[in-house]
């Protein structure tokens, strides 16, 4: 599904779902199944739902669930550089010990970059860790409810 520009509400069913929001402040929810879900620039809200989800904000003030899963199911949180001075993602339900991840790309669009994580800094506060851009006062994300100790064991550098 693509949401093109303008505010979208995207459903998916049962199966594995690809969708896109494009600009604008959409609402995406994956459904059942393994789904990739896309906000694209704009304040998205974005749930996983059950099964193996992809969540990829995608620039400006983004909240991202991964949703209802087992033991069994993966979320992947991603985050590159598309926050960098516009936003961040706000990551409502990360839970490392049940097979979560959080991934986070190269600081480049165009290129993948491995093994960069000098480019972000990880800060605890209260009860949640704000992730920053290194050497700077942008934020990346917060993932609220988490430990830099529960977190740290499941970060993808790609």
């Amino acid at each position: 599904m693509y949401g093109y520009s303008g505010h979208d509400s995207m459903y998916g069913g049962y199966g594995n779902d690809s969708m896109y929001g494009g600009y604008g402040n959409d609402y995406i929810s994956g459904g059942h199944g393994n789904d990739s879900m896309y906000g694209g620039a704009g304040n998205d809200t974005i749930i996983g739902g059950k099964g193996s989800d992809v969540l990829v904000g995608g620039g400006g003030y983004d909240i991202l669930y991964g949703g209802k899963g087992s033991n069994t199911d993966r979320d992947k949180f991603v985050i590159g550089s598309e926050y960098k001075g516009s936003g961040y993602a706000t990551i409502k339900d990360f839970f490392g010990h049940v097979n979560d991840h959080f991934h986070i790309v190269g600081h480049e669009l165009d290129t993948i970059q491995l093994g960069k994580s000098d480019r972000y800094s990880f800060h605890q506060q209260n009860g949640d860790v704000i992730i920053k851009y290194r050497g700077t006062n942008d934020w990346a994300a917060v993932v609220e409810n988490v430990t830099y100790a529960e977190l740290k064991d499941n970060i993808v550098y790609v």
